[in-house]
């Protein structure tokens, strides 16, 4: 089973946050092994959102329903996270790295 499709289905409440940081690590890792290092391993913040939109065949918003993947990692340690967003954003990854 993909390491997405396993973090969808323990995707909770309580591990949004962790759930959020894990889904940015692993699509960095991705876009840099599709893309490589040169195309993509210096885009932060907003500009990482538009290359992930740019770069994704089936249209998904990344820059407007992706911030979580570049606010989680600053957040405080109880900062809330939508359950129902980063599900989306989940679903939206696995779309891209089809």
């Amino acid at each position: 089973m993909d390491k997405l499709l396993l973090l969808e289905r323990s995707l909770s409440a309580e591990a949004a946050r962790d759930s959020a940081l894990q889904l940015s690590d692993y699509i960095r890792r991705i876009a840099l092994r599709r893309y490589g290092r040169k195309e993509c391993a210096t885009l932060m913040g907003m500009s990482w959102l538009r290359w992930l939109k740019e770069h994704d065949p089936k249209g998904f918003d990344w820059e407007k329903k992706g911030s979580f993947l570049i606010e989680v990692p600053y957040a405080p340690l109880h900062y809330t996270l939508p359950v129902d967003e980063i599900k989306d954003l989940i679903q939206a990854s696995r779309n891209w790295v089809r």
